[in-house]
């Protein structure tokens, strides 16, 4: 019985040796891991998983591994008064974890340091409008400097209108360029007979050279400023300025290549106003007479020439025919013929009919004339279709032209008075004659 007491008391006092034990071991074991919840939120929070508990081998499920992943995760730095950090999480050994109980690789992923990334649109941010746009006609201020290639090439304008005005028509601010544009303008509706007849010359060639330059620009209002410029001198300054032909010939030399560059322009409203200043011009007597623009219209273009312009020559050629014609006009037979059956081999379909249209309008009024610069009306021409096109309308004028029925009805009209008394008077003479013999 005594033995049996003993017995029992030493099991007791070991029982509460091992059980101190444990918890002496679990209170000096790290606390479990609460989730830093946000200010204004009142969902209760769920401890995390301890060191603790997997020592004992409890296992974990994919919803409590999923948990501990995201808690991980740090908050942006805008909650600032959250404490937790990465170092508080326990260094788990994902390896010890059963195989089909690990966390995924993605999940892994989340539990490294959130590094804030910057975003494109941040580093390469769009400067502001101001910066971006250009400044205001009335702005304050002086344009860049000449570089030493535009003082050379731009000698008699700064002769003629001064420094800044040239630095602002060669500034890369295109209102500054639009203004000098102006500013020529004004001065030259300014100037008077009187002035010395070099003066004049000087300022003329000045503006020309200012114009050719201002033909080329893409800012759509600089290049309206060079066509008005360029109006002004063609039709008022230089004709009353008295300057003569020379000086009519040195503009349109220097100017119209690149104005007729331009009729090839995508924008509407760019091609239509090169179209348009280049008709007004072209009827001026001081230009027609120099016959510089016909010339350079009817000059052949291969097949492959860019659609838009080989189009607006064929449209300004077909219109100047109408108002100019062909007699000393520059305009001839055989050269508009040429240009339009290089055009009849154009990749474009609207420049072909264009080219069909100005032959038969041609055969209209020279007949014949315009078949002598054809290839023969045989079985071997009409398997061009345009070709037979050509020679279909050609028959088709002379039909109209030389109808039977018209022919009937001309016999058939009745003779008028005054032919009643011809024929009564040789009638009358016819007998007369009989008489004598």
């Amino acid at each position: 019985m005594n033995l049996n007491k003993l017995s029992l008391l030493s099991f007791l006092l070991c029982w509460h040796q091992i059980t101190r034990a444990a918890d002496l071991f679990s209170a000096q074991g790290p606390p479990p891991l609460l989730l830093p919840s946000p200010p204004d939120s009142s969902a209760p929070t769920k401890p995390l998983l301890s060191t603790h508990d997997l020592k004992k081998g409890k296992k974990i499920s994919a919803h409590d591994q999923q948990s501990a992943t995201q808690t991980v995760v740090s908050k942006p730095s805008s909650q600032s008064d959250t404490s937790f950090t990465l170092a508080a999480v326990p260094n788990v050994n994902i390896t010890s974890v059963p195989y089909d109980e690990r966390p995924l690789p993605a999940l892994q992923q989340k539990d490294k340091p959130v590094e804030r990334i910057q975003t494109p649109s941040a580093e390469n941010s769009p400067k502001s409008d101001v910066q971006r746009s250009p400044r205001g006609p009335d702005m304050s201020g002086e344009p860049e400097p000449l570089t030493e290639k535009a003082l050379r090439e731009a000698g008699l304008p700064i002769e003629a209108f001064g420094e800044r005005l040239v630095a602002c028509a060669y500034s890369k601010t295109w209102c500054y360029r639009e203004d000098a544009l102006l500013a020529v303008h004004n001065k030259l509706l300014e100037v008077t007979s009187t002035a010395p007849k070099d003066e004049l010359r000087n300022m003329i060639r000045a503006a020309v050279l200012l114009v050719k330059k201002a033909l080329l620009d893409k800012v759509s209002s600089v290049f309206h400023a060079s066509l008005k410029l360029l109006r002004l001198m063609l039709s008022q300054v230089i004709p009353g300025l008295g300057l003569g032909r020379a000086e009519v010939t040195h503009c349109l030399e220097q100017t119209f290549p690149k104005l007729l560059t331009r009729t090839g322009d995508s924008p509407n409203r760019l091609h239509a106003a090169a179209i348009t200043l280049i008709q007004e011009i072209a009827v001026l007597k001081d230009v027609r007479a120099l016959q510089i623009i016909p010339v350079e219209l009817v000059k052949p273009f291969k097949s492959n020439f860019p659609s838009r312009l080989a189009q607006s020559r064929a449209e300004l050629l077909e219109k100047l025919l109408v108002e100019l014609g062909i007699e000393k006009s520059g305009f001839t037979l055989e050269n508009v013929i040429m240009f339009c059956t290089a055009a009849l081999e154009h990749s474009a379909k609207v420049v072909r009919e264009l080219a069909v249209r100005i032959i038969l309008s041609l055969y209209e009024q020279h007949r014949g004339a315009v078949l002598s610069y054809l290839p023969p009306n045989d079985a071997a021409t009409r398997k061009n279709f345009l070709y037979k096109t050509l020679f279909d309308g050609f028959e088709k004028i002379e039909g109209n032209i030389f109808e039977p029925q018209t022919l009937k009805n001309v016999f058939r009209q009745p003779l008028g008075q005054k032919e009643k008394e011809e024929i009564n008077y040789l009638q009358k003479q016819l007998a007369t004659l009989k008489d004598i013999t």
